[in-house]
């Protein structure tokens, strides 16, 4: 009876020398790119959250203002530090604008978060 002999194995081609370590490289190009959008990403969301709150913010300054309350306390309140906010009468209705940059990468470039917002101003409420 002869021995058991091993099976030989199945030999792989060796890589072509040229392609030794492309995954890493490609890795390393592309992950600046990732990390740009993710920023990018985020960005556009903390803009979009602050735009929900000066809305908010010129929502409730216009309805004290149309009650004739101060509006520039009830909308400090809730607005975001930094925000620019103007209250005018225009007719029956009395108006909040507020204005404030994008928070990050957006507002660095430039972009503005503007709202605004009117109400019927009530009959005793002095409407600023």
């Amino acid at each position: 009876m002869s021995a058991a002999q091993p099976l030989p194995r199945a030999r792989r081609p060796p890589a072509p020398r040229g392609e030794s370590g492309m995954a890493t490289a490609e890795l390393a190009v592309a992950m600046p790119a990732v990390v740009i959008v993710l920023l990018l990403a985020l960005s556009a969301l903390a803009a979009g959250a602050t735009q929900m709150r000066i809305t908010d913010a010129a929502r409730v300054g216009a309805r004290q203002a149309a009650i004739g309350a101060d509006p520039l306390a009830a909308a400090s309140a809730v607005v975001p530090a930094g925000s620019s906010i103007a209250v005018g009468a225009e007719g029956d209705l009395t108006c909040v604008s507020i204005s404030r940059g994008a928070p990050g990468p957006l507002g660095r470039a430039g972009l503005v978060l503007r709202a605004r917002a009117c109400a019927y101003t009530e009959p005793g409420g002095d409407g600023r």
